[in-house]
């Protein structure tokens, strides 16, 4: 996908079941929803009661600049989540065979936020940054609230902060801009208290690399509908229906680790 002379590339790290069921997981959540839900983003589906998930990251190129949104599940490395699912080699293979793109070409890595399935390939199988060229931005929110001891913050945070990689953000950043299209770190929190988006803007396009803000295809759709993991539902809640008004202003895509499609096509108002 492009953005002027931004090129965007979603890249499939895996795809599998989640550990907690869709009914669990969105407590509430009606069958006429979750039908709607079906309509929006058909496609691969879990056994009944399961709930099938992609984890997705993305490549952005901008300028002289490569960078890579979230680091996957990394099912080689210490910090693979137990219950990923996904095949047994790092996320720098992928983003090499999907995007054209090697691991030493990566400027930027930005971390939506700090949950293993997200940040895990942040680290090859040694423990040594994957990226070893990128600067690492989180937000200063999400490092804090990341427990001393922690495998996150032993396996991650601190050998990033040892290479001089790890940059802490407070708020918004300007990452890069080419031929007028800017890429933007914007704090989209309540799933986590830092978690963060990338937001590519031009005059007349939008696309928002979302992360974990919306977490299932219902969520488009009933943006209060709450999620059983998020920090903090309210506030989750309000970043949601604050996004989803943003793309509905002048129309736009919205790109998520986790839905079946990639992007999804948001209209704008009339």
């Amino acid at each position: 996908m492009t953005v002027g002379p931004v090129r965007v590339t979603a890249v499939l790290d895996a795809t599998g079941p989640f550990f907690t069921p869709l009914a669990d997981a969105f407590p509430g959540a009606t069958p006429e929803l979750r039908e709607a839900a079906e309509r929006l983003d058909p496609g691969p589906s879990a056994p009944d009661g399961e709930w099938w998930l992609a984890f997705r990251a993305y490549v952005v190129e901008v300028g002289d600049r490569v960078v890579l949104v979230d680091t996957g599940a990394a099912s080689d490395t210490a910090l693979r989540p137990s219950w990923a699912p996904g095949p047994d080699t790092h996320l720098v293979r992928r983003i090499a065979d999907q995007a054209g793109v090697l691991a030493a070409d990566v400027t930027d890595v930005v971390l939506t936020h700090l949950h293993a399935d997200h940040a895990a390939g942040s680290v090859d199988g040694s423990g040594a940054p994957a990226f070893p060229n990128a600067t690492y931005l989180v937000q200063d929110a999400d490092l804090a609230a990341l427990g001393p001891g922690t495998l996150l913050r032993t396996g991650l945070v601190e050998p990033l902060l040892g290479a001089g990689q790890l940059r802490g953000c407070a708020g918004e950043v300007e990452l890069a801009s080419a031929g007028g299209v800017s890429a933007r770190l914007v704090p989209t929190p309540g799933h986590t208290p830092g978690h963060q988006s990338l937001v590519i803007a031009a005059d007349d396009d939008l696309v928002v690399l979302a992360g974990d803000v919306f977490l299932h295809e219902l969520q488009v759709i009933e943006p209060g509908r709450p999620y059983a993991h998020d920090a903090d539902p309210a506030l989750a809640e309000r970043t949601r229906i604050g996004l989803l008004d943003r793309l509905a202003e002048h129309g736009g895509r919205l790109g998520t680790a986790h839905l079946r499609a990639p992007y999804l096509e948001v209209e704008a108002r009339r």
